[in-house]
């Protein structure tokens, strides 16, 4: 009997741990997606489309009353 109540004192100790760490992990979990929730408009911006998605068309040349500028592709990439 002495040996069965010393395993379940032992099992509830082992039981309340867990759920300690349980809360523990939720708390993080909440506080990390309140974090990226913050960060969506910042993701958003840096996205970069999908292949499947069309390219924007690039601008036209550039007009100045007295200059016409061209804007070309950079070929050193």
């Amino acid at each position: 009997r002495d040996e069965a109540d010393a395993i379940r004192a032992k099992a509830g100790a082992v039981l309340e741990r867990a759920r300690a760490e349980a809360v523990a992990l939720a708390r993080r979990r909440d506080e990390i997606a309140e974090e990226l929730s913050g960060l969506s408009g910042v993701i958003d911006a840096l996205a970069v489309p999908a292949e499947d998605e069309p390219t924007p068309p690039s601008p036209g040349p550039i007009r100045h009353p007295t200059l016409t500028i061209t804007q070309r592709k950079n070929t050193h990439d």
